[in-house]
């Protein structure tokens, strides 16, 4: 006898039914249930303990997770996330505004220079979903006391997942813990689902700031269209 509800843990209990929170421990195995998961079982009912493994098991295996990017395994799966991101970015920008990065010199900074989103100032993370790498996120120092967040990406299959946001709340987490003040961050005006996302985490339209992240990437010439064409945030943490 074994089924869901949607409300709490329910057992059997004599011959009553009590309710336990959804997150109550597996009294059969000494683990928690999985948040959300919520079934009626007897005191004895193995059949609900294998499917609660089973399930256990699914759920953990559809859970998305942030690797850092450590290894050259995991450099490697940033690189092509990266170059597949950043050529995405410079079709935008070019069908958009006219603009073009020099792609293969932002993904050979992004990996090969230590100082940037590596520990300990910045932070380097894989999207992780199904057993594969499906996006990627950054943060950097800009000043002692002010991060920015960069080369946010999910891959289009992946999205509607929840991933972007946990991505940007570990990336604004790990920069209260770094001492950061401030986040901020310059996106395409076009991305206006990416800034829907920004805002409700907290982030406001601000004037444009020093330290151009793209500045080094495209022609002189194009310094006022590049500028004319993003949309720069901030958070105070």
């Amino acid at each position: 006898m074994a089924y869901a509800h949607g409300v709490g843990v329910l057992r059997q209990h004599n011959a009553k039914l009590v309710e336990q929170p959804a997150n109550a421990v597996d009294y059969y195995h000494g683990t928690s249930m999985p948040r959300g998961f919520t079934a009626v079982h007897l005191d004895a009912g193995v059949p609900f303990i294998r499917k609660a493994l089973q399930l256990r098991a699914v759920m953990s295996t559809d859970a998305v997770q942030l690797i850092d990017v450590s290894s050259p395994a995991t450099r490697e799966a940033a690189r092509a996330l990266l170059r597949e991101y950043l050529q995405w970015i410079n079709e935008t920008a070019a069908e958009n505004y006219g603009l073009s990065f020099d792609v293969e010199a932002m993904l050979a900074s992004d990996i090969g220079d230590e100082s940037k989103f590596y520990p300990p100032a910045g932070r380097f993370y894989l999207v992780c979903y199904r057993g594969a790498y499906v996006g990627v996120g950054c943060l950097k120092a800009l000043e002692p006391t002010v991060g920015e967040i960069q080369r946010m990406y999910v891959q289009p299959g992946a999205r509607g997942l929840g991933a972007a946001r946990s991505l940007v709340e570990r990336l604004v987490a790990d920069a209260r813990h770094l001492g950061y003040t401030t986040i901020r961050l310059e996106s395409l005006k076009v991305l206006t689902e990416a800034h829907t996302l920004y805002r409700s985490i907290g982030f406001v339209d601000i004037d444009r700031y020093g330290k151009n992240s793209m500045r080094e990437y495209h022609a002189v010439s194009a310094g006022d269209r590049y500028r004319s064409s993003a949309l720069f945030m901030e958070l105070r943490l």
